[in-house]
């Protein structure tokens, strides 16, 4: 195993039975490891890889789960309900979160994630907040990154004034490192995936249309509609309707700022 090898070659100068203990730390995590997590080393794209190093990093931080007593809906319209029904309560499911804010502030997966056991990864690209995320120790992976707009890696100086391309950002300037979709649902091992929340104003439609849906599959998605100034999600709804159903995808709903869609052939 990579993580193992890797502490054996950083513990060479320590107690044999101190790099003895740590191996079996990572083993114990990695055991309870989602099946789909333990399938991530074999990955070869070099952002992939990058990403799957950023994310261990995190993974072996997990717990114990801070949250207790948290059983409930803290959506800002009910989509975790929402969920919920579409999965007929499902238990053991997964998630992807692009735009976690906190973990906890309208969060759209504490609810799946208390009440129903699932698991997935948070993705929140402002610093300040992601340190907060981490705080939380939520029964997650995390990232500290943005979604990339297009196929390849980049880095954007975020400020004040793009902060309606990015929900969670707030008054804070920051660098933020952007990959791609594919790249980082590879890298968790979470190509196959039941939900996807995609909160990153303004560019969900070159997300969208630059994903190779045909190398992955996600039952369920939303995407945030936030148009500037009057316009209403109406005038925002048909452009993103008639890309996903390109993509086998059919709109099944509009809930507060989300729009909703299933992969076609689940029943709902």
């Amino acid at each position: 195993m990579f993580l193992i090898g890797w502490i054996l070659s950083k513990c060479r100068r320590f107690n044999p039975l101190f790099a003895l203990l740590l191996m079996c730390i990572v083993y114990m995590t990695y055991q309870h490891a989602p099946e789909s997590r333990k399938s991530v080393e074999q990955v070869s794209d070099p952002i992939s890889k990058e990403l799957q190093l950023l994310i261990d990093e995190q993974f072996l931080n997990i717990g114990p789960l801070q949250l207790e007593g948290h059983q409930f809906d803290l959506s800002a319209a009910g989509q975790s309900k929402l969920v919920a029904k579409v999965f007929k309560n499902k238990t053991g499911g997964t998630y992807v979160e692009a735009g976690a804010h906190n973990g906890l502030s309208e969060s759209n997966t504490v609810y799946l994630e208390m009440a129903l056991g699932w698991t997935g990864l948070l993705v929140e690209p402002n610093p300040e907040y992601f340190q907060n995320l981490t705080r939380l120790r939520r029964r997650t992976r995390v990232l500290n990154a943005c979604i990339s707009p297009s196929n390849k890696k980049n880095t954007l100086d975020i400020e004040r004034k793009n902060m309606g391309q990015f929900l969670s950002l707030r008054d804070t300037n920051f660098q933020a490192t952007c990959y791609p979709l594919f790249n980082i649902l590879e890298a968790a091992g979470l190509l196959k995936l039941d939900v996807l929340f995609l909160d990153v104003d303004g560019v969900e439609k070159s997300i969208l249309d630059g994903f190779p849906w045909h190398l992955a599959d996600i039952s369920m998605l939303f995407t945030e509609c936030n148009p500037p100034g009057p316009l209403e999600c109406e005038h925002l709804t048909d452009p993103l309707v008639q890309t996903m159903a390109k993509y086998g995808y059919k709109n099944i709903s509009q809930i507060g700022n989300d729009v909703v869609f299933l992969k076609n052939g689940i029943e709902f």
